[in-house]
């Protein structure tokens, strides 16, 4: 019955060391390529609530096309190329090109454009594999945005997926 334990205790301390093995984590190889965007998800709360929470129904339903028209034209038909130099190349549906410097931080979990400049710009590496990375970018803001004196926290939250 002791082996029996000491086995269990042994599969399952094997089984967290490959569990917190972190195959999110990219690689600069990874991700090097042409990636086009694929999908766009965002989330916008005001003190922790939904718009429709916030607001309600109808004043939310007045709000969320703006900002969904706002996020999709800004994304839409999109490509970046990663170049193994840490340059980048990204370019939108009317031809416009936009150019930078790109790196990962040492854990692999933070892909920033332009560090070190006026432009500079982190996402969060959600997962990376060789043919899809999954972005996140989370801004707050403390603005009063029902005039009533108290600042309120407005944060916008996106999920970027890129595609090779």
């Amino acid at each position: 019955m002791k082996n029996v334990k000491l086995l269990l205790v042994l599969f399952v301390v094997l089984f967290a060391f490959q569990a917190c093995n972190n195959d999110d984590e990219a690689k600069e190889a990874d991700i090097v390529g042409v990636w086009a965007v694929s999908e766009l998800v965002f989330d916008i709360t005001i003190n922790g609530e939904s718009l429709s929470e916030y607001f309600g129904e109808d004043e939310a339903d007045l709000f969320e096309p703006f900002f969904t028209e706002a996020f999709e034209d800004e994304f839409e038909d999109v490509s970046i190329e990663f170049n193994s130099d840490g340059t980048y190349l990204s370019e939108d549906s009317d031809g416009s090109t936009d150019t930078g410097t790109w790196s990962l931080n040492s854990d692999g979990n933070v892909l920033i454009l332009d560090d070190g400049t006026a432009d500079e710009f982190t996402f969060n590496i959600v997962s990376s594999t060789k043919n899809t990375l999954v972005l996140n970018y989370s801004e707050t803001d403390d603005s009063d945005i029902d005039f009533d004196g108290n600042p309120d926290e407005f944060t916008v939250s996106m999920d970027l997926t890129l595609t090779k």
